[in-house]
């Protein structure tokens, strides 16, 4: 899937996938950028740039009850 091309024909600025953005999605939204365009994040209203990235565990819920574990990329 073109996710930036879908999203631009449509006159989109912004990109949100409800079931969460793959690296490929990422990678993919960030190749139409200059290469010197800072990442932010929104915090509390105001944009920060980011200054970490780790990996992360996250899990999937049902019923209340953890049912797969993934491994993801958390952005601070």
């Amino acid at each position: 899937m073109d996710i930036v091309n879908d999203f631009r024909k449509k006159g989109f600025r912004l990109i949100r996938k409800f079931e969460g953005l793959t690296a490929n999605d990422l990678i993919e939204i960030l190749r139409n950028v200059p290469r010197d365009t800072k990442v932010c994040t929104q915090m509390l209203g105001e944009n920060f740039s980011v200054k970490q990235v780790e990996e992360c565990i996250y899990y999937d819920f049902e019923n209340g009850k953890r049912v797969k574990e993934h491994k993801g990329v958390l952005i601070k």
